[in-house]
C-alpha cells in the first residue's frame, strides 16, 4: 500500500508541472513520424474480420449471443437492465483492431479500397457521438455490455491506447491537426488514476498497469491489455516527447512488464491475469498472440529481455499439446524439436486427438453425490445434450462433490477435457488425484485450465501420468442442485515424424540429456545444416541461439522443473556460467528460416 501512496504523490507533481505543458497546439513542434507495422496483431489477417456484421457506415460491430450471459449487451437508448439476446454492438477494440490491421495492410500494398475503409473506421472514434466527455481534457469511449462483475458503462485502458494509435495515424494519412486534440485527451483518461475513475492502477507490487478492465476483481492486470495500452503510449510519446507525465509513466510501464512477468509464467505456458484466487492460463490464442505483442515490445525497445520472453514463449507454444492448431497460424510452426547427429528428428509433439477413456476401459466408479447406472452412458455418448447429473444442495467444502474412475488397465494421459451442455453449466474441477496400479495411496497432480472450446474446459496435467485410477474433485458446483456434466475424456500425447504441411517455421528447439558440472563454464553448440552438411555460422547468427538452463544438486529434481526465461543469455562461446549446483540441463532455442538441421555437438567447456 505504501508503494501506491508514494507512487500517486509522484504522479500529483508531475501532472501539476504538466498541466498545461501538453495539449492540442503540440502539433507544430511534431516530427514526421513514419509507423511500423503494428506486429502485435500479426496473428490475424484483416480479412479475419469480413465475417463480422457492419452498420451502414461499413463499421464493424460484434454479435453475442444468448449463452454469453456475462456479455449480454444493451444498447445507447435501453435500459441498463435490458438483456436482450443477439444484439450487434460497437466494441471500441474490435473497431481500433481492424482499422490497424488496415493501415499495415494499406502501406504494405498502396491500395486506396484498404485506405478508404480505414478512414472510415478510424472516423468511429472522431465522432463525438461515440466518446464520453469526462472533463475538459479527458474523454472516454465506453462499453456498453457486461463484462463479467462490469456493469454499462465502463472503459478500457486497453481500448484507449488502442484508439491511440489508430487516431495518430489518421493524422498521419490526413494531417487533420483537430484529431491530436482527441488524442492527447484519450491519452489523458487512460492514464488517470483508477481511484479517480481512469484506467491507471498498480499490481500487489505497486507497480502500474494500464488496465483492460478497471475495477475488475476477476480479470485484474490483464498481460495482454496492458501490453496493447504501452504500445499506444509509446507512440502517443513520439509524438508528443515534451508530455513529462506520459514519458514517465511509459519508462515505468516497461519496468512494470519486466518486474511481474514471473508472475505470469506457469514454467510452460502464461497466465491470462493476475488474480491470485483464480489463476486462469490464457488460451492458445492469447498464448500466441503474446508472442507477437513480445516481438512488438522487442521491436520497438530492443530490450533483450522481450526477445527471451519472446523466444521461450514460442517454445512453449509449439512444445504444448493442445491440438495441432494450438502451435500452427496459417501453416506456420512456432517452434519444432531437433535431435544430436544419428537420431532421428521428431520434429513436433502434436497431439493426438483422440480419447482413450471409453466405457469399454471403465471396471467401475464412484461418486458423491452417487449416480443411478445408466447415467455413465450419458458420459461416453459423444453428445453434450446428454449429460449425468450429481444432484445435491448445499455443498460444503468438506462434503464436496467428487467422481472416480477406475479402469481395467492403466491408462497413460496428460489432458482431461470436460464438456458441458451449455456455459450455464460450468462448474471448475478444484484437485485432480489418481492412483497408480503399484501405489495404495492417491497423488494429487498438478495442472493449469482453461476454455478451450465452447462448453469445454481443458484440463493439462503438470506431466504425464500412468494410472489405474483417476479422481476429480469440485467444492462449489455452479448450479444450486449440483454438478452437471456431458463428457469426460482423457487424452495422450504421440510423437509424429516431419511432414511437408508447414510452410515455414519461426524456431527449432534441443534439449541435451542432465548433465554433472564441476565447476564455472561455458558452452559451444555445432548447428549443422542437413542439406549441405555444413556448419550454419553463416546462417544463424550467435544472437539468434537462446541457451535457457535449469539445475539442482539432486538430478532426479531436474525433470520436474521447468525452464525458466530469467535463467538465460544469448549464444557466446566467452560467457562464463557461475556455477550454482552438481547437475545442469540446458534447452537451446534457435531462430531459423526453415533450414533443416540437426546439432553435431553441444560441448561444456
Amino acid at each position: 500500500m505504501k508503494y501506491n501512496i508514494v507512487k500517486y504523490i509522484i504522479l500529483i507533481v508531475i501532472l501539476f508541472n504538466v498541466s498545461l505543458g501538453c495539449n492540442s497546439n503540440a502539433d507544430e513542434k511534431l516530427a514526421s513520424q513514419k509507423f511500423n507495422k503494428y506486429t502485435s496483431l500479426d496473428l490475424v489477417s484483416h480479412l479475419s474480420w469480413d465475417s463480422l456484421p457492419a452498420d451502414a457506415n461499413d463499421i464493424v460491430m460484434v454479435l453475442y449471443d444468448s449463452l454469453m450471459k456475462s456479455r449480454y449487451l444493451i444498447q445507447k437508448d435501453d435500459n441498463v437492465t435490458d438483456t436482450t439476446f443477439y444484439k450487434e454492438y460497437y466494441n471500441p477494440v474490435t473497431i481500433a483492431q481492424y482499422a490497424l490491421k488496415l493501415y499495415d495492410e494499406y502501406i504494405k500494398t498502396n491500395s486506396e479500397y484498404l485506405l478508404k475503409d480505414f478512414l472510415k473506421q478510424a472516423s468511429f472514434f472522431i465522432d463525438e457521438r461515440n466518446y464520453h466527455v469526462i472533463s475538459h481534457d479527458e474523454i472516454a469511449y465506453p462499453y456498453y455490455l457486461f463484462f463479467e462483475e462490469l456493469y454499462p458503462i465502463w472503459y478500457s485502458g486497453m481500448a484507449q491506447g488502442q484508439i491511440i494509435s489508430v487516431l495518430l495515424r489518421y493524422y498521419d494519412v490526413t494531417k487533420d491537426k483537430s484529431v491530436l486534440d482527441l488524442v492527447v485527451k484519450t491519452k489523458n483518461f487512460m492514464l488517470k488514476p483508477l481511484n479517480e475513475g481512469g484506467c491507471l492502477d498498480f499490481t500487489n507490487n505497486g507497480c502500474y498497469w494500464i488496465e483492460e478492465y478497471p475495477d475488475s476483481p476477476i480479470s485484474p492486470n490483464v498481460l495482454n491489455g496492458f501490453m496493447f495500452s504501452y504500445v499506444g503510449l509509446y507512440e502517443y510519446c513520439k509524438y508528443f516527447p515534451e508530455d513529462k507525465y506520459a514519458k514517465y509513466i511509459l519508462d515505468e510501464s516497461l519496468k512494470s512488464l519486466k518486474q511481474e512477468m514471473d508472475l505470469f509464467q506457469l514454467g510452460s505456458w502464461l497466465l491470462y491475469d493476475l488474480n491470485e484466487h483464480d489463476k486462469q492460463a490464457c488460451s492458445s490464442w492469447y498464448m500466441k498472440l503474446q508472442y507477437f505483442q513480445f516481438l512488438h515490445l522487442y521491436e520497438i525497445t530492443k530490450d533483450d529481455f522481450f526477445k527471451k520472453v519472446q523466444y521461450k514463449t514460442a517454445y512453449d507454444i509449439g512444445n504444448k499439446t493442445t491440438i495441432e492448431e494450438g502451435s500452427l497460424i496459417d501453416d506456420i510452426l512456432f517452434c519444432d524439436e531437433i535431435h544430436e547427429k544419428n537420431n532421428d528428428a521428431i520434429v513436433m509433439n502434436n497431439y493426438k486427438n483422440d480419447n482413450i477413456l471409453t466405457k469399454d476401459v471403465i471396471l467401475y466408479y464412484k461418486s458423491s453425490p452417487s449416480l443411478v447406472e445408466h447415467e455413465l452412458d450419458k458420459v461416453f455418448d459423444n453428445n453434450t445434450a446428454s449429460y449425468f447429473h450429481c444432484e445435491k444442495f448445499d455443498i460444503e467444502p468438506n462434503n464436496p462433490h467428487y467422481f472416480i474412475l477406475t479402469f481395467k488397465d492403466e491408462l497413460t494421459f496428460d489432458t482431461m477435457d470436460i464438456y458441458y451442455p451449455s456455459n450455464d453449466f460450468y462448474s471448475y474441477i478444484d484437485r485432480i488425484f489418481v492412483l497408480k496400479k503399484s501405489k495404495n495411496s492417491w497423488e494429487e497432480i498438478g495442472f493449469y485450465k482453461y476454455d478451450y472450446e465452447k462448453f469445454n474446459i481443458r484440463y493439462r496435467f503438470n506431466k504425464m501420468v500412468t494410472c489405474k485410477s483417476l479422481s476429480f474433485v469440485c467444492y462449489n458446483a455452479r448450479v444450486q442442485n449440483g454438478l452437471v456434466i456431458s463428457e469426460v475424456e482423457l487424452k495422450n500425447i504421440v510423437h509424429r515424424k516431419k511432414d511437408n504441411v508447414f510452410k515455414r517455421k519461426l524456431f527449432s528447439s534441443y534439449q541435451t540429456s542432465i548433465k554433472y558440472i564441476p565447476k564455472d563454464f561455458k558452452i559451444n553448440i555445432n548447428i549443422i545444416d542437413k542439406k549441405n552438411m555444413q556448419q550454419l555460422s553463416n546462417k544463424i547468427k550467435a544472437e539468434d541461439v537462446l541457451i535457457i538452463y535449469k539445475y539442482d544438486n539432486n538430478p532426479k529434481m531436474l525433470t520436474s522443473k521447468n525452464y525458466m526465461y530469467d535463467e538465460s543469455y544469448f549464444y557466446n562461446t566467452n560467457n562464463i556460467i557461475e556455477k550454482k549446483a552438481d547437475f545442469y540441463q540446458f534447452l537451446i532455442i534457435i531462430k531459423n528460416t526453415d533450414l533443416d538441421i540437426y546439432i553435431d555437438g553441444f560441448d561444456i567447456i
